[in-house]
């Protein structure tokens, strides 16, 4: 840090000429309602809105092409929303109704399908139950035991459930 020259006033006054220049625009265009709790609020807001469109145009490095297509496309996007809004209303109806309709549409579609994807593990749950108990209803030795017998009846009972679940949507 001691090898750090440092700056005269002059040059730092130089150098925060422009962001000066912002803020006293925004002091002059902003109309401050006096005793009103909003009127600072107002002009504070909007000396923190050309400030931050300041340090993005003058102080941050610029774009990737990336940034810039993203950019783009959000652009084209929000056009496209307000001729979009902009038909809906011409044709007599609500812009904001027919959003809820589709977000709406969007979360039912979800949910079917979650239900879907639900139903399927379920339906792989039981075939992997089913082909687990297989193997103890049908007996491979002639010789079954008590014990074997209560494993077979059980497992035969567990099939024939399975079989008569009712299937799913």
């Amino acid at each position: 840090m001691a090898d750090t020259p440092r700056l005269t006033d002059t040059e730092i006054a130089a150098e925060l000429a422009p962001l000066t220049r912002v803020i006293a625009t925004a002091l002059h265009d902003t109309p401050v309602r006096l005793g009103s709790p909003h009127g600072a609020a107002d002009l504070a807001a909007t000396i923190a809105v050309r400030v931050a469109a300041y340090i993005g145009r003058e102080v941050l490095p610029p774009p990737d092409e990336e940034t810039k297509n993203l950019r783009m496309r959000t652009r084209i996007a929000e056009s496209e929303l307000r001729t979009l809004r902009a038909g809906i209303r011409a044709l007599g109806g609500d812009p904001n109704t027919i959003q809820t309709l589709w977000a709406q549409i969007r979360l039912r579609s979800r949910q079917w399908a979650d239900a879907k994807r639900q139903c399927a593990q379920q339906q792989a749950a039981i075939d992997h139950v089913r082909t687990l108990v297989a193997g103890i209803a049908h007996p491979t030795s002639a010789g079954i035991s008590d014990y074997d017998l209560g494993r077979h009846n059980l497992a035969t009972d567990i099939l024939t459930a399975l079989d008569r679940a009712p299937e799913q949507p």
